[in-house]
């Protein structure tokens, strides 16, 4: 039982690297499609995130969502390729460090207040993120999901 639990998992590693493979893509939807979460989260997301973001290992941007352009009023095409850390405003050079330092440790964030840069100055949002791995655990990218906070949160 044990060996058919490991091959099972070997075989899921090797499909999981497989699928983690950049695509090409156009439209929001597609890298979400090739995610190792699956084809619904594709259709989740445009329902619960205002946008969606992919980064590399060394946290660049490979993909961002229309949503992007919606909430800050910036295409997409000017940050994909981007450091993640040029598209978010931090008060100090430390705190931008500590907080790429986390990203780059993989770790997952849930509800991370942060402001995102915006043609008319920041836009206060929440970061909901998970480190992309590959078949030995090495880092591989994130993806994620920002929402906008709104003026009078309801708690």
């Amino acid at each position: 039982m044990a060996n058919q639990v490991f091959e099972n998992t070997e075989k899921y590693k090797r499909k999981k690297l497989s699928v983690l493979r950049p695509p090409s893509h156009k439209g929001s939807s597609t890298l979400l499609r090739h995610s190792p979460t699956g084809v619904f989260l594709s259709d989740f997301a445009r329902g619960a995130l205002d946008w969606a973001v992919t980064c590399d290992a060394a946290l660049c941007v490979t993909h961002i969502s229309d949503g992007y352009t919606a909430m800050t009023g910036i295409p997409v095409r000017q940050s994909v390729t981007q450091p993640l850390e040029d598209l978010l405003h931090f008060s100090s050079v430390e705190e931008a460090a500590l907080f790429m330092a986390r990203l780059s440790n993989g770790e997952a964030f849930h509800k991370e207040p942060i402001a995102v840069k915006a043609e008319a100055g920041t836009v206060p949002a929440t970061l909901s993120a998970v480190p992309l791995n590959d078949a030995d655990g090495a880092l591989i990218g994130i993806e994620g999901g920002i929402n906008a906070l709104a003026e009078d949160p309801v708690n």
